[in-house]
């Protein structure tokens, strides 16, 4: 699949881009000149809708929809102002009960860049963000609603290192601290920690990324051909670790505090390379692992997963815009596995995980060598518990964007 998912260290690798209305330049300038505007690819849209089969258990459906953008714009050379929005639901109906989740953020972000003399860049920026959460989970003899109300700041500084001149393509090592807490009627839980980030950054001033619609032929020139590569823009490693608390009412009137101490580290990565004009080979990679330790209940938990997919694409061959569109076809293997600890017993699940695919896209080349990819797909998944071999199998339509860079060796 195309879409997939920081705290004492976190790494995450993404694009970004700029974008503005004015006239083509060659020469590049600073990152953080006046006029830019600044778009995270990581930025997504995403909805599914499938039908969940499970031997001997429940049978039902699922669909779920997410939308996440982020934006700075630079009034001023070295200020920039931005905002990051989060929104999405995921809903599931089986046969003895019904589950809703919903949850909207909005993130108000400050930037200050400068460029050294020697070409070196630097930024600093902060941001406070809000928002709320809701969960309803319902049965014939049961029904729960919680509703939180979300707070949010973090702090970062960055250094973007240019590693293509031609175009504006870097390396930007980032540090933070962030801080989050939800907060319902009854319950509060607080997270908080550092992280380490890296992230790949297209950063041409505005005015370098300026064209029509017409334009689109001329920056997919080339692009299909023989030796030519693209990455995807959500490819990210993350490592992370951090301190939870929970507060919530205990019996007899008593109020009870939790500390937990979790980690994580995920990496996501997307390839493709062409054999030949309009026909690229190429894989993606999701690995998730991630531990809590309860330090009041001495209790452990821990997760982990991994799918690896190889995939075949091919581009539309034909002349103008339909040599844009393209068909592809994935198929994947992997593992997951969960484990739970307590001064009373282990419990262990494992699973072997199945998964293909077949879709069709289009790259809407924004700028030379970075495309927007809308693309929608039927997949197939399956589920093995390999103590019982109860088989999950999932099915459905899916559907989103990625932003993809173009690159030749």
């Amino acid at each position: 699949m195309y879409l997939s998912r920081a705290g004492l260290f976190l790494l995450f690798f993404q694009v970004t881009f700029l974008f503005s209305q004015t006239v083509k330049q060659q020469t590049l300038g600073s990152p953080f000149a006046k006029g830019s505007y600044w778009f995270d690819a990581g930025n997504n849209l995403w909805f599914d809708q499938d039908k969940v089969k499970n031997q001997g258990g429940e049978n039902g459906k699922e669909n779920s929809y997410g939308l996440d953008l982020g934006m700075y714009y630079f009034p001023v050379d070295h200020f920039g102002a931005g905002i990051s929005i989060s929104t999405g639901t995921d809903n599931s109906k089986f046969d003895s009960y019904e589950s809703k989740y919903s949850s909207n953020k909005v993130f108000f972000n400050g930037m200050y860049g400068t460029t050294f003399d020697n070409g070196f860049n630097l930024y600093a920026k902060a941001g406070v963000g809000f928002g709320s959460d809701r969960s309803k989970y319902s049965t014939s003899y049961y029904n729960n609603d919680d509703k939180y109300m979300d707070f949010g700041v973090n702090f970062e500084v960055g250094a973007p290192f240019r590693l293509c001149q031609s175009s504006g393509f870097s390396f930007t090592p980032e540090f933070g601290y962030k801080y989050s807490q939800y907060k319902a009627d009854t319950k509060t839980d607080k997270y908080s920690g550092i992280y380490l980030q890296s992230s790949f950054t297209a950063s041409l001033p505005c005015s370098d990324y300026s064209h029509d619609c017409d334009d689109m032929d001329e920056y997919s020139d080339g692009w299909y051909d023989q030796g030519s590569n693209f990455v995807g823009g959500f490819s990210a490693f993350n490592l992370e670790m951090g301190n939870q608390k929970s507060t919530y009412p205990g019996g007899e009137g008593e109020t009870v505090n939790t500390k937990s101490a979790t980690s994580s580290i995920s990496l996501t990565g997307e390839y493709f390379r062409y054999l030949i004009r309009n026909l690229a080979i190429g894989a993606s990679l999701d690995m998730y692992t991630s531990a809590s330790n309860d330090k009041d209940n001495n209790s452990k938990y821990h997760e982990s997963s991994w799918t690896f997919s190889p995939k075949v694409m091919e581009n539309i061959p034909v002349e103008g815009h339909l040599n844009d569109a393209f068909a592809f076809l994935e198929a994947g293997l992997g593992n997951s596995k969960t484990k739970s600890e307590n001064s009373y017993s282990t419990t262990t699940y494992s699973y072997a995980l199945k998964d293909m695919s077949l879709g069709f896209g289009y790259n809407m080349f924004f700028a030379n060598s970075f495309a927007l990819s809308p693309y929608i797909d039927y997949r197939w998944n399956s589920s093995k518990d390999k103590s019982s071999d109860s088989k999950t199998q999932i099915s459905g339509f899916e559907g989103g964007f990625t932003i993809r860079h173009f690159f030749k060796k």
